[in-house]
């Protein structure tokens, strides 16, 4: 299993889960929240979440804010 650190560990398949979890949540996204989803839903046995900031992350979360800016 992949633990999710550094940008180059954030996969396009990763992104996409990224933005099918947004999906879950009307208005202001809590990120606490938003990650526990994401690496429980699409995360193991592939990779997994352990830290809320890191550049793995912060990658995620600008991808998540770029894509609902476009709805």
């Amino acid at each position: 299993m992949k633990i999710l650190t550094t940008a180059d560990d954030v996969t396009p398949e990763i992104l996409e889960a990224a933005e099918q979890t947004s999906e879950w949540f009307e208005g202001r996204i809590e990120w606490d929240e938003f990650i526990d989803k994401l690496a429980t839903t699409y995360g193991p046995p592939d990779w997994d979440i352990e830290e809320y900031d890191n550049p793995a992350i912060r990658k995620i979360k600008r991808h998540v804010r770029e894509y609902r800016r476009d709805f």
